[in-house]
């Protein structure tokens, strides 16, 4: 990040305070950036609901290699809860939370 910035930015939703704004993926670039000593970080801002931004942080961070079994379990679960409140069909589709079923 020192060298070459951050590529790819940062996902924020405004808190719900009003008062600036909340990272849901992106936390390690923001702590690297500030360990660089770089003060401004590229960021999408989304209107994310709560689940909904729960349901983004779970996928962005299903995406690392080096996630514990136990934690990973653990970001399903969380995924699976957040879209139950939203109504999700969580028995008809896997495409929320893996590969798509074939037909």
């Amino acid at each position: 990040i020192k060298e070459f910035g951050i590529v790819t930015p940062i996902i924020t939703r405004p808190k719900e305070d009003g008062n600036g704004y909340e990272v849901i993926a992106g936390q390690r670039r923001v702590r690297a950036s500030e360990l660089a000593g770089i003060n401004t970080v590229p960021a999408f801002v989304l209107p994310l609901d709560r689940d909904r931004a729960i349901i983004t942080l779970v996928d962005s961070n299903l995406q690392r290699e080096n996630i514990l079994p136990s934690e990973r379990a653990f970001a399903y679960k969380m995924k699976s809860e957040a879209m139950k409140r939203q109504g999700f069909r969580t028995d008809l589709t896997s495409s929320q939370v893996g590969t798509k079923l074939r037909t």
